[in-house]
C-alpha cells in the first residue's frame, strides 16, 4: 500500500535563489599568504640546515665541540687569483 501511494513527505522550506555576486578565488590574498609562508618555510629550512649541518671549519670548531686542545691548522691561502698575482709579480727581486 506505501508503495502505490502518490504523497511524499518532503517539503520546499525555502526556494533557491541565485547568488548576487559572482564567487571568486581570493587571488592577492592567496599570493600574500603563498610568499608569507614560503618566505618563513625557507628562512625556518635555512636554520636547521645549518644547525645540523657537522662540519668542522676552524680549530675553534674542534675546541668548541670535541673540547680538546687543537696542535695545528692547515690553512688554505687564498683565492687563485691571489696566487697567480703572487707567482707573477713584477718585483721580484731574483728568479729562481
Amino acid at each position: 500500500m506505501e508503495a502505490q501511494s502518490t504523497q511524499t513527505d518532503i517539503a520546499v522550506l525555502n526556494p533557491a535563489v541565485a547568488p548576487t555576486q559572482a564567487s571568486k578565488p581570493r587571488v592577492r590574498f592567496n599570493i600574500l599568504l603563498a610568499v608569507f609562508f614560503g618566505t618563513l618555510l625557507g628562512v625556518g629550512l635555512g636554520f636547521l640546515i645549518e644547525l645540523l649541518d657537522r662540519r668542522v671549519r676552524s680549530g675553534q670548531d674542534i675546541v668548541a665541540g670535541l673540547e680538546i686542545p687543537v696542535l695545528a691548522e692547515v690553512l688554505k691561502n687564498g683565492s687563485l687569483l691571489e696566487t697567480l698575482r703572487r707567482l707573477f709579480r713584477r718585483n721580484r727581486t731574483s728568479m729562481a
